[in-house]
């Protein structure tokens, strides 16, 4: 439980030092954060990702252990019109689920 909690940290610290001063943050599960970004370009986003991901496989030590970290990312758009809490999560976790059925075995 210890070890999960840092990596929880070391996860938010990799988001929070890519992060632009005009970006939220959100711990919207146990192991899950939302940025939101005001990003329109895509492929902004996705270079904004990519930071973020180039990380993948860094550890943290505990207990003279190095844990290996790795985030996955998905995208989901807010629209322009009014948007209730509900929807918006339900489309965030749709994303979440998509990311998890496209990524690739270790």
């Amino acid at each position: 439980r210890d070890a999960g909690d840092l990596v929880i940290v070391e996860a938010a610290k990799r988001i929070d030092e890519l992060m632009g001063d005009e970006m939220l943050m959100f711990r919207i599960g146990g192991d899950e954060f939302a940025l939101v970004s005001g990003l329109t370009d895509l492929k902004e986003a996705e270079k904004l990702a990519e930071k973020i991901l180039s990380r993948n496989g860094e550890t943290i030590e505990y207990k003279n252990q190095n844990i290996p970290v790795s985030l996955r990312t998905g995208f989901t758009k807010i629209p322009e019109n009014s948007l209730r809490y509900s929807e918006f999560f339900v489309n965030m976790h749709q994303t979440i689920e998509e990311s998890r059925k496209n990524e690739s075995p270790s």
